[in-house]
């Protein structure tokens, strides 16, 4: 946000005509004047106002203003405590956020990657907003064309926050996003305008709907807790206006690291410098905790929109979004005629016979394992226990002699089917077989909540649409340019992946590999395989 002053100098004659009074101005410039001739001036007119400004420009002293000074502007202008006392709570204030861990606090002052970042006196200066909010300020705002500056910025988000930031607060980098986008303001080039389009379009119509709905609020609610808190009696729905305010502003940050890659705060971002950056939006149980919640809330993201992606190492989680600007939900809606019940019982058998080793044999499918030191195979049938049609009797009975059938019952049900009838099913087979030694094991798994049976469907869908490729090309994205069809393939992979790992983890809590989790299963029925004798 370098600044430029014009020293113009003037003689005004007093009343001695040999005596000359000098008048200095100082006008500030935000950007080179050659830079706001629109492409409605072209040709020799273009050309005599660029002659213009060239012979104007050597009459005039120029001082350049450079971003390391913005602290000192900013304390000065909008961030002057208002007198001693309010001086000494500011400074105690501030000697208090330099406790939040070095982690974080490298990340706020820019120098958690090894960088020099900014240091302690001007973060200081710009309190409660860190110098990692300042260089994302100074990097977003430059390409704009607005008559907003900087500085505004930052007075308008103070106004903003003066109903909820108390003292000892800081204003999180994601809040920066949302002014920006409100303001109309336009980039200066064509490429820019293309990419801050798509970040608008993206959050609007995709990121902000499914946060609200994820906490089932509305717009006139989150409005009502940001600027009258104090008006919402219910505490739950207070309680999940909250958490929409905390999510939004980690989603407003991936947006910006899209629109700022040259951030080296948003650069390569991780899952820890996401909280880092907005410090206090995400509240845990236990200190530290945060970045787990982070993690698993940027891993359900990334399984429902493509363009965010997991990205670095289970040590180091990281995110990345990518504005592509191409229409994958097109190529979704052409496919969706591929979710119907065959498809998703066949999906469910084949992740399950990848994860648990499964052979196909050539009477039924196969499982071998040790057993007391024993190599033993047992005989393995996957399908809804609870309906006799899909499952008769002797599709539960061992094919050979001597071995023992694993009757797995899959996660969820098509029919007002659930696991209490599979249960039921189960006794039933063991009173028709009194007398007899059965060789019969069941595995009950709970049922995917709501929410995990949408992504396995929608995992399906994409699943489909990307094992025949010729029909992609042709019938699901067809109506896309081979670039775009490129674009979207590589889209749709990512997305899978993504729905692959939060599928795979929701089975594993469904069969009682893992602790389950509200949000991945549903806590009724058996928490463990039934075991007929």
């Amino acid at each position: 946000m370098a600044r430029e002053a014009s020293k113009i100098t003037n003689f005004v004659e007093g009343g001695d005509a040999r005596r000359a009074i000098p008048v200095v101005s100082f006008i500030a410039r935000q950007r080179d004047l050659r830079e706001l001739v629109g492409e409605e001036v072209s040709g020799a007119a273009e050309a005599s106002i660029q002659d213009t400004l060239n012979l104007a420009s050597g009459r005039f002293d120029k001082i350049t203003l450079e971003d390391r000074n913005l602290p000192q502007i900013a304390h000065a202008r909008i961030l002057k405590p208002k007198d001693a006392d309010a001086e000494r709570l500011v400074e105690a204030a501030f000697e208090q956020t330099k406790r939040v861990g070095t982690q974080v606090w490298d990340t706020l002052l820019g120098s958690e990657k090894g960088t020099t970042g900014a240091d302690a006196e001007s973060f200081r200066l710009t309190y409660p907003f860190s110098p990692a909010f300042m260089d994302t300020l100074v990097h977003i705002s430059s390409a704009l064309q607005r008559s907003r500056t900087g500085l505004k910025l930052m007075g308008q988000l103070l106004a903003d926050h003066r109903n909820e930031i108390r003292l000892g607060q800081l204003i999180p980098v994601g809040d920066l996003y949302p002014v920006i986008a409100e303001g109309g303001d336009k980039p200066f080039t064509d490429s820019l305008k293309v990419v801050f389009e798509a970040a608008d379009k993206l959050y609007k119509t995709k990121l902000r709907p499914y946060l609200l709905s994820s906490y089932d609020i509305t717009e006139d609610d989150v409005e009502q807790y940001v600027n009258r808190p104090e008006a919402i009696t219910d505490p739950q729905r207070a309680n999940r206006c909250r958490m929409f305010v905390g999510d939004n502003r980690l989603v407003c940050t991936l947006l910006l690291s899209a629109l700022a890659p040259s951030v080296p705060s948003l650069a390569e971002l991780t899952i820890r410098r996401l909280g880092a950056l907005n410090h206090g939006s995400v509240l845990a149980p236990i200190p530290g905790a945060e970045v787990g919640i982070i993690k698993n809330k940027v891993a359900e993201w990334a399984a429902r929109f493509p363009e965010i992606k997991e990205t670095g190492t289970d040590a180091n989680p990281g995110v990345r979004l990518e504005l592509s600007g191409v229409d994958v939900d097109s190529v979704i809606a052409n496919t969706q005629v591929n979710d119907n019940p065959g498809n998703r019982v066949a999906l469910a058998r084949r992740l399950l016979s990848e994860e648990l080793g499964v052979e196909h044999g050539q009477l039924s499918d196969q499982l071998s394992f040790t057993w007391r030191g024993t190599s033993r195979t047992a005989e393995i049938v996957f399908g809804n226990l609870a309906d006799e049609d899909e499952l008769p009797d002797h599709d539960l009975m061992p094919q050979e002699d001597g071995r023992w059938r694993i009757a797995i019952d899959l996660p969820f049900d098509e029919g007002e089917w659930g696991p209490v009838e599979d249960v039921n099913r189960i006794r039933r087979l063991r009173e028709r077989q009194q007398g007899e030694r059965s060789r019969i094991l069941a595995w009950l798994p709970a049922h995917l909540s709501a929410q995990r049976f949408a992504d396995f469907r929608r995992l399906v869908v994409i699943d489909k649409a990307l094992a025949d490729e010729h029909r992609f090309d042709t019938q699901y994205a067809g109506h896309l340019n081979a670039d775009n069809r490129s674009r979207a393939k590589g889209l749709l992979e990512t997305q899978r992946e993504a729905l692959l790992k939060q599928v795979k983890g929701a089975f594993k809590q469904a069969y009682g590999l893992a602790q389950k989790q509200a949000a991945d299963v549903v806590p009724v029925g058996c928490p463990h395989p039934a075991l007929p004798h």
